[in-house]
């Protein structure tokens, strides 16, 4: 019989990080605008670029682009979540994580500066 040390693993969860400069005022404002950029960083210095936005924003942001004329919506690295607030981005990213398919769709970010 074989055993595999692997199936206990707990996957590591990644810091949630913000562009330089990113303040109080920006995470007030982040809920009353439905969206926020972020990223997620590893102890190992991996880090991903990634946008959460709530439902509404999203519905907006499609109409919009489509009344002005543009006959497709793209957003990259885009994860919709109920809520734009610290904790309800940061309850999700264990999921995320574990589940494994948020790394497998972002692509990761150079280390250049924010």
């Amino acid at each position: 019989m074989s055993s595999n040390n692997t199936v206990n693993a707990v996957p590591e969860i990644p810091m949630l990080k913000f562009p330089l400069g990113f303040g109080e005022r920006d995470e007030w404002e982040m809920e009353r605008k439905g969206f926020v950029y972020a990223f997620l960083e590893f102890k190992d210095g991996r880090k991903y670029s990634v946008m959460f936005i709530d439902p509404v924003r999203l519905h907006q942001d499609i109409q919009d682009t489509l009344q002005s004329g543009s006959s497709y919506y793209f957003e990259r690295n885009m994860v919709v979540v109920r809520d734009v607030t610290m904790g309800g981005i940061e309850n999700i990213i264990p999921d995320l994580i574990r589940n494994g398919f948020l790394l497998q769709r972002l692509p990761e970010v150079s280390d250049s500066p924010q």
